[in-house]
Order: structure tokens, then C-alpha cells, then sequence
């Protein structure tokens, strides 16, 4: 009887061992899956976060797209009604004056004798006062000079102009 007792204690522990294995092995899964949940529900979280971000951005950029070319339309506007002053005064002067004007203009001209270094210092003092770095006499191209993006300009008016630079 004893041996029969023995035996089913034993057996009664081995069962009890497998459940504990099977009870583990089901914790562990769990843990498992809620760890799974809580990295899908964290990614959840930053994926409505940029969604949110990049919809703020494409927002405010499209706000600033339409103020810009309505700052754009009232400067066309202005221009538009200044052209239209001047084109009313040329129509409204006496065709004496508008003679005299360009016959001035003529002798103006003529009496410019511009070679071509004057004509291209006249030209880079324009394109200084519009934010260009110019010096023909040194940025040769003899003298390694290449043109190159300008970032700046990029930046400021969303578009590629060229500006020229020595190596180095």
C-alpha cells in the first residue's frame, strides 16, 4: 500500500509540475502579448502625432502661400493702377512736350559714350544694390572663378540664381 501511495504522490507531483509549466508558459505568453499591445499601442500614439504635425505644417505653409500671393496681387494691383496714371498723363501731354522729352532722351543718349568696362560697372552697381556679389575685374574666369547656386537667393525668393566664386 505504501508503494501505491508512494506512486501517486509522485504522479500527483508531476502533474502538478506540468501545470505549473503550462501556468508559466501561459503567463509568459500573456506578458508577451500585452507587451506587443503596449508597443502597437505606443506607435499608434507617435503615428497620430506626426500625422498631426505634418497636417499643422501643410496648414501653415498653405496659409503662407496664399498670404504671399495675396501681398502679390495687391502689389500687382498698385502697379497696375501707377502704370495706368502714367499712361493717362503721356495721352493727356501735349504732343509738344512728349517731343521734347524725347528729343531730350536722344541728346542724353548721345552724349553717353559708355566703353564696355563703363557699361559693365554700371551694370554691377544694379546688381550689387539687388544683393549680388559681383567684381568682374577680380571673379575672372581666368582667374578660377565659377559660378555657383546661390543658397541665399534660394531661401529669399524660391528660386536658383547664380553668383560667381574663386576656389578655395
Amino acid at each position: 500500500m505504501r508503494r501505491l501511495l508512494k506512486r501517486g504522490t509522485s504522479r500527483r507531483a508531476k502533474i502538478t509540475e506540468a501545470e505549473r509549466g503550462r501556468l508559466q508558459a501561459v503567463e509568459a505568453e500573456a506578458k508577451k502579448r500585452l507587451t506587443a499591445e503596449q508597443r502597437a499601442a505606443q506607435q499608434a500614439e507617435e503615428r497620430a502625432l506626426w500625422e498631426a504635425l505634418a497636417q499643422e505644417a501643410e496648414a501653415k505653409r498653405e496659409s503662407d502661400v496664399k498670404a504671399v500671393e495675396a501681398a502679390t496681387e495687391a502689389v500687382k494691383a498698385k502697379h497696375a493702377a501707377e502704370l495706368a496714371a502714367l499712361q493717362a498723363q503721356a495721352v493727356a501731354a501735349p504732343p509738344e512736350t512728349v517731343q521734347a522729352t524725347v528729343d531730350q532722351a536722344a541728346q542724353a543718349g548721345a552724349a553717353m559714350n559708355l566703353d564696355e568696362a563703363a557699361t559693365r560697372r554700371l551694370i554691377e552697381a544694379q546688381l550689387r544694390a539687388a544683393g549680388w556679389e559681383v567684381d568682374s575685374e577680380t571673379l575672372t574666369e581666368s582667374r578660377g572663378a565659377r559660378v555657383e547656386i546661390s543658397r541665399r537667393s534660394r531661401q529669399r525668393f524660391g528660386r536658383v540664381s547664380a553668383v560667381t566664386v574663386l576656389p578655395g
